[in-house]
């Protein structure tokens, strides 16, 4: 299975010296790892393959929704899923940028989905 997979993969980084966490992506799922804490196994958002027009910076918006919740303080199951929101509004686009809305549409639409990160 792909998240035993990179649940090992994660563990690798961490054992071999990576010094608080890890985070990694794949187009299905990510897997946030940090010492001390359980590990966070996220699933991507289904996006129809009608509704792709471009997979071009669907992982740079992954990663700058990562960079953005972990600059606010935001919990880490939360920067998950608002992260793959990002990624999955990117694949929207013609370009890297031009399918993501602003950083409080993607927390507005989060609340809706999942009350619990409000």
């Amino acid at each position: 299975l792909l998240a035993d997979a990179v649940h090992k993969a994660g563990t690798s980084l961490l054992a071999g010296g990576v010094r608080r966490g890890a985070i990694i992506h794949a187009p299905e799922l990510s897997l946030w790892l940090e010492r001390g804490c359980e590990a966070i196994t996220t699933h991507s958002l289904p996006v129809a393959v009608e509704d792709i027009v471009s997979p071009v910076g669907a992982g740079d918006a992954f990663c700058a929704a990562v960079l953005y919740g972990l600059h606010e303080g935001w919990p880490s199951a939360r920067i998950a899923v608002v992260a793959h929101r990002a990624a999955a509004h990117c694949l929207g686009g013609a370009t890297a940028t031009d399918g993501i809305p602003h950083m409080s549409v993607l927390v507005e639409e989060t609340k809706e989905t999942r009350p619990a990160f409000g």
